[in-house]
């Protein structure tokens, strides 16, 4: 791989990537930094490494299981990632891991770990039916709750493992865009700095204490999300 550097990343990459496209890659990242930098309100003092694939199958080789992937973060300072024609896996969630472990620490539950990355990014894309799907966090959970739901938020929101198993029959992922969804519900409604104390202590109970009643809690968000959104 080839290799470059600046004042805040090095960048391995494969040898075919383009000088344009290094310099987009870079670009969006910087943009990662600076969102960060006022969404915690402090300066990122490390350097972040970049590495830069051509395919799916290289990323998963990456990660050790050679499951091919479009991108995974690795602590503490490692984003591995595909860039190419068709796919550009560029943007805030990946870094979001790295500084949530880092500035948070890191909840067990993976719709709280997810949702945090997910709220960063604007959109989540969809394959349904084979077909790339484009909407925001919060058109996603409307279509959810619209739908004849499969399973309840409860069930996947400290249960990691049936979180990541809940695809719908027509294979749309629902649970990372309701993840992202509640939790800009919860720093809208709530605050950021409520938010805040619910991820570094992210349980039931925590949730009860810091919002109230957890099925109040829960009808409340759809019921945000549904007549607001």
């Amino acid at each position: 791989m080839r290799h470059t550097k600046n004042n805040f990343f090095d960048i391995y990459y494969y040898d075919e990537l383009s000088d344009s496209d290094l310099k987009s890659i870079i670009i969006e990242h910087e943009k990662s930094y600076k969102f960060f930098e006022f969404f915690f309100n402090r300066k990122i003092d490390f350097k972040l490494k970049l590495f830069v694939y051509d395919k799916p199958e290289d990323v998963g080789a990456a990660y050790g299981d050679n499951d091919p992937c479009n991108g995974f973060a690795r602590e503490p300072n490692e984003l591995h990632f595909v860039y190419n024609e068709k796919i550009k896996c560029i943007g805030n969630h990946e870094l979001a891991h790295i500084l949530s472990y880092l500035y948070m620490g890191r909840p067990d539950s993976s719709f709280i770990r997810e949702g945090f990355a997910e709220f960063t990014e604007e959109y989540w894309v969809n394959m349904i039916n084979g077909e790339s799907v484009r909407k925001t966090h919060y058109e996603w959970a409307n279509l959810y709750f619209a739908s004849n739901k499969k399973f309840d938020i409860k069930d996947v929101l400290f249960d990691s493992e049936r979180f990541h198993q809940e695809v719908d029959k027509d294979g749309c992922f629902y649970t990372y865009p309701l993840s992202g969804a509640f939790t800009r519900f919860l720093v809208e409604k709530y605050g950021q700095d409520t938010y805040l104390d619910f991820y570094k202590n992210a349980s039931e109970e925590n949730l009860t204490l810091l919002y109230g009643n957890y099925d109040l809690i829960l009808s409340e968000f759809e019921n945000y999300v549904v007549k607001e959104k």
